[in-house]
């Protein structure tokens, strides 16, 4: 499943409807969500233009976009907003109204995903009939979006050290085609949970090679059965 991110840039325009001397700052900001069925290379990033008015309490009312790409867009900028708190602006220390302008900007960091990547584990200092602990969860792996767009394959190979309570510690990127393989895999291993087995003597030191298989190979490969993978749970 692909997935957009909604980034939001408070250089703010404001307008007073009373005049003030302390702009409102951001106490909460709720990030849009992209609607999926907009979701495509045609679409991978879009800015809308978001104008609303923070009240005296800090709330926002009166949302309306005023530059947008798509209207689906301009309904999910304008829904987060919506749920935005503030802490309002003032004059000579009394909370006031002012008219604000942001723009909400989503951009396409990547795809999400299993059946983009492929790859094993291999402990390194396992005790002898001793096997790895079982991957239990984790977050998904995110395929960079400019390489996925440009159908660029990608491999890392990296260890890590699984902690007395299932996490991963000490990381280390032994190789990587490119740096964004290397940031998503880091961010993918910290995500690791295992089952750890309370006499399991020491930390295992882990092996990971990974191949992110781009969309255009994958459409080429002939349907077959999933296989069962160390990234299941």
């Amino acid at each position: 499943m692909r997935r957009l991110i909604a980034c939001f840039c408070l250089s703010l325009l404001c307008a007073a409807l009373h005049a003030a001397d302390q702009r409102p700052a951001v106490v909460k900001a709720a990030p849009p969500i992209f609607p999926p069925w907009l979701r495509g290379p045609e679409l991978s990033e879009g800015e809308v233009m978001i104008s609303f008015v923070v009240t005296k309490e800090g709330k926002t009312t009166d949302v309306t976009a005023t530059k947008s790409p798509h209207p689906l867009l301009s309904q999910a900028a304008i829904s987060a907003v919506k749920q935005w708190t503030f802490r309002p602006g003032r004059k000579d220390g009394v909370p006031v109204a002012m008219r604000m302008m942001v723009p909400v900007v989503f951009l396409l960091e990547g795809f999400l995903g299993e059946k983009f990547l492929s790859g094993e584990f291999t402990c390194l200092n396992a005790a002898e009939g001793r096997e790895l602990p079982p991957l239990i969860g984790h977050a998904s792996p995110v395929y960079p979006g400019k390489h996925w767009r440009g159908n660029v394959e990608g491999t890392v190979t990296a260890e890590f050290t699984i902690t007395a309570e299932g996490k991963t510690s000490d990381l280390k990127i032994l190789s990587a085609s490119h740096p964004e393989f290397a940031e998503s895999v880091t961010k993918f291993v910290a995500s690791f949970r295992f089952a750890m087995d309370p006499t399991y003597v020491g930390n295992p030191r882990v092996a990971l090679d990974l191949k992110f298989i781009s969309p255009g190979t994958l459409a080429k490969m002939p349907p077959v059965k999933p296989k069962k993978s160390g990234f299941e749970n």
